[in-house]
């Protein structure tokens, strides 16, 4: 029996490869603004640092505040407390005042052109040798506004 021989074919097969869809960007028209909130909040967490004065604590000591701010200046909501529970009073004899002392003052200006109404500030500083304050790139809090 005559040995048959068989063709191989090579069969092309287009594929389609679905590119991934690139993330979309907001981009600002000149409709637009964008409120540097980044700023706001910065410059307000130094001064309260810069304003706070301490009894000696040992280094590495958390205190960490949170407080609600209207459009006129109005605090509410103060906390204040230390995350090693024994430097909590601390945190409600020095900072809590500090923070009251602002109601209706210059640094609770909110920024120009927001359409906010209140916004919650939370904010926190480690006792250290060295001194480091917060710059707005700690933050990621930014409004975009119709002009």
């Amino acid at each position: 029996m005559p040995k048959q021989q068989t063709e191989n074919k090579v069969v092309q097969k287009t594929v389609e490869v679905q590119k991934p869809e690139p993330k979309t960007v907001t981009t600002i028209t000149h409709e637009q603004e964008e409120v540097l909130w980044n700023v706001w909040r910065s410059n307000l967490q130094n001064q309260i640092m810069k304003d706070t004065s301490l009894p000696v604590v040992p280094n590495g000591t958390i205190f960490r505040f949170s407080f609600d701010v209207d459009k006129y200046g109005k605090i509410s909501n103060i906390q204040t407390y230390s995350d090693t529970k024994q430097y909590t009073p601390y945190a409600i004899q020095h900072i809590a005042p500090v923070i009251r002392s602002y109601q209706g003052k210059h640094i609770l200006n909110f920024p120009n052109g927001t359409n906010r109404l209140t916004t919650t500030v939370k904010g926190a500083w480690k006792i250290s040798s060295n001194t480091k304050y917060s710059t707005p790139k700690d933050y990621n809090d930014t409004e975009i506004i119709n002009k």
